[in-house]
Parts: structure tokens; C-alpha cells; sequence
């Protein structure tokens, strides 16, 4: 297993970060896992790993640079660059022990995308959902489930650290 240590900086700064080998069973609880879409692989930005240049797909590159935090190194784990995308064994085995990764993570981030100027009002709005009161407005009884799913599932709390 690999995890990265992304290094510190301000938002605009280049992307510094070291790739460090590690047994799973070592680290437990002392990384973040990331959850998100890879994108588009056109035109893909570049950061600096281990002192070396790589090239990672736009959303890669955007959620590290929202990750990054700027007074110290934080620890994740991000399948795109932990995992060698070029070398079918590896990934095939390392696609088998993702489910250890999440598991073992001190947390996972969900990173839903960039924010939009929709995306503040938008999670403001989920976070003050009132399942009970939006149930009442529904009259059928798996509209009412669904909504109430849906509220549950917003207003978890990992939805907040995401946007920190």
C-alpha cells in the first residue's frame, strides 16, 4: 500500500506531495481516504511527487488542491496516484483490499466536485432539512420513505467536513 503526504501550501501554490510505502496494518487511522469522480483525463495538470513530475486527472488535482491544508502535511489516500494505474497486478490487487482501505481510514472524504455558486446555498439548505416537516408534505407512502432517505443522508456529518 502507498498513501501520499500531501504537502502544505496556499490554494495557488504548486501541488507537492510524496508518495510513502506502508503496510496497511501500520497505519491504521492515520490517513484520510478520498471518495470522488475521476473525470476527464484531457489536459491533465501536474504535480510534483516524490521530486518527480505527474500528470493527474483534472478532478485528482482539484480535490488535492482543496484537501491541502496550509500550515501542515496531511496524509490520504487517493487510488489514482497511490495505486499504479499502469500496472494490471497491482491494481488488480489493490482493487481487492479497497474495501480494507476505506474501513481502516480515520475518515473518508467525499468529494463531490468544485464548489459552484450554488453549492454553498445548496448544502446551507440540506444541512437545515426537517425530515419531519418535508414528510408531511408528501402524500404517498414511498415518496415519503425516499424523502425522508434523502434528508437522512444529507444531513450526515461528513457532508460539513467535506467543504472544511
Amino acid at each position: 500500500l502507498r498513501l501520499l503526504l500531501l504537502q502544505p501550501g496556499a490554494p495557488f501554490d504548486p501541488i507537492k506531495c510524496d508518495l510513502v510505502p506502508c503496510q496497511l496494518n501500520d497505519v491504521q487511522h492515520t490517513y484520510d481516504a478520498t471518495s470522488y469522480t475521476w473525470g476527464s483525463p484531457e489536459d491533465p495538470p501536474q504535480v510534483e511527487c516524490n521530486g518527480l513530475t505527474m500528470k493527474v486527472q483534472r478532478n485528482a488535482f482539484d480535490m488535492l488542491t482543496d484537501l491541502r491544508l496550509c500550515d501542515r502535511p496531511r496524509t490520504v489516500w487517493i487510488d489514482a496516484i497511490c495505486i499504479n494505474q499502469s500496472d494490471v497486478q497491482e491494481r488488480s490487487q489493490q482493487v481487492r483490499m479497497m474495501h480494507q482501505v476505506y474501513e481502516r481510514a480515520k475518515c473518508v472524504v467525499v468529494w463531490l466536485g468544485r464548489p459552484d455558486e450554488d453549492s454553498r446555498l445548496a448544502m446551507r439548505y440540506a444541512g437545515g432539512l426537517n425530515p419531519a416537516s418535508h414528510i408531511e408534505e408528501l402524500g404517498d407512502i414511498l415518496a415519503k420513505k425516499l424523502a425522508a432517505a434523502m434528508v437522512s443522508l444529507i444531513n450526515r456529518p461528513w457532508f460539513n467536513r467535506v467543504w472544511v
